[in-house]
């Protein structure tokens, strides 16, 4: 239905086909998944329903996938589109961040998405059923790691269950977003909630814990210590991040996320050991699943700035070359544009990495899971 509204009001115009495509096969799959788990089709079919591995990066950009220039080396991707298949004429619902998520998370386009600008929550009480809430329908575990912004007024809590239910996930651990997350002095999200329990790296400066010292590092809106203003009025700040913050060494944001994924994993295999930083006990204790296929959106919270790399991420990016910026008008020096850039092709490599991890972890610890399952 969802698609055949969305081509009324388009008719001929090509980015909107195009986009109402991408909304088709989402749209699509979700009906194959909730056909199988109708009552009336035998369990054997029922048993093979895919397992669903949605990964969400923030502000991920296309033309830096690693197919066309800049070169970033990416070798995970690269062989997810070899043996999978690619879609170059895909469109996000919205270029805002909130209205993005919640688009697909309700299975509207824009004109018809109950949020349409940041600093808004979905709508749990009156807005469409998630699609999330679709797959539970349907018979699936619906899991959630890392940052979903779908709570973007409420903000999420350190135990992160604010509205999690309501949008459909059995089981989560969330953050927020990076230029969010260190606005305040104390942790309002999970993964704050954990660097505010662990040993400090480096406790030279005298910081009271390792949230201090990423809160120091990262600032709000990017506005932190590790980096430096970038020549532009118009542009928020961490674009433009030098240092780096001994917290990322040992515990990024997004090596966090994608632990937290194995994590829930576990949980939903039968392991009893729960997620670093979920803190509410008793929604670990209802998360008893009784369902074989899973869902499982980790939402990383990069490459979105602030362009902070821990030192490995440093070493792979020395030397690197970059197609300089193209609308500058001399505003911003090139060395500054390329060490930028440079920091942004480090996180992306990482996401990389991480996502090879995740993969290489599903498919040794269920490899049933692993062959019977949609990235």
């Amino acid at each position: 239905f969802g698609s055949y509204f969305a081509f009324r009001k388009c008719t001929t115009d090509v980015a909107c086909l195009n986009k109402i495509m991408g909304w088709f096969l989402v749209t699509t799959l979700v009906s194959i998944i909730c056909s199988a788990a109708a009552a009336d089709v035998p369990h054997t079919v029922r048993e093979h329903r895919p397992n669903i591995l949605f990964v969400q990066p923030d502000q991920w950009r296309w033309d830096w996938a690693g197919f066309d220039a800049p070169s970033v080396r990416l070798p995970m991707l690269a062989r997810l589109s070899t043996e999978g298949t690619r879609f170059t004429h895909a469109y996000v619902a919205s270029a805002f961040c909130t209205p993005s998520r919640v688009a697909f998370a309700a299975g509207c386009m824009y004109d018809e998405s109950p949020v349409q600008d940041n600093g808004i929550d979905y709508p749990v009480d009156s807005g469409p059923e998630t699609v999330y809430a679709l797959l539970q329908a349907a018979g699936y575990t619906t899991m959630l790691a890392g940052k979903d912004h779908l709570s973007a007024k409420s903000g999420i809590g350190v135990d992160g269950s604010i509205h999690a239910k309501e949008l459909g996930f059995d089981a989560w651990v969330r953050t927020g977003d990076k230029y969010e997350n260190f606005n305040q002095t104390f942790p309002h999200e999970q993964y704050g909630a954990l660097l505010a329990t662990m040993p400090l790296p480096d406790n030279r400066s005298g910081a009271r814990s390792a949230y201090d010292i990423q809160a120091a590092c990262y600032g709000p809106l990017g506005g932190g210590n590790c980096c430096e203003e970038f020549p532009r009025e118009e542009t928020q700040g961490g674009f433009f991040c030098p240092r780096t913050s001994p917290v990322d060494d040992i515990y990024s944001i997004d090596q966090w996320t994608e632990q937290q994924a194995e994590k829930l994993l576990l949980k939903h295999w039968g392991n009893s050991e729960v997620g670093e930083g979920l803190k509410d006990r008793k929604a670990a204790a209802d998360f008893n699943p009784k369902k074989d296929a899973w869902f499982l959106q980790v939402g990383f919270p990069s490459p979105h700035p602030p362009f902070i790399m821990d030192r490995l991420m440093n070493a792979s990016s020395a030397g690197r070359d970059y197609p300089p910026a193209k609308d500058l008008q001399g505003s911003v020096d090139p060395e500054t544009v390329l060490a930028s850039r440079r920091e942004y092709g480090a996180l992306v490599e990482s996401l990389d990495a991480l996502l090879g991890r995740l993969l290489r972890f599903i498919n040794d610890t269920r490899p049933a899971d692993f062959a019977n399952m949609v990235i």
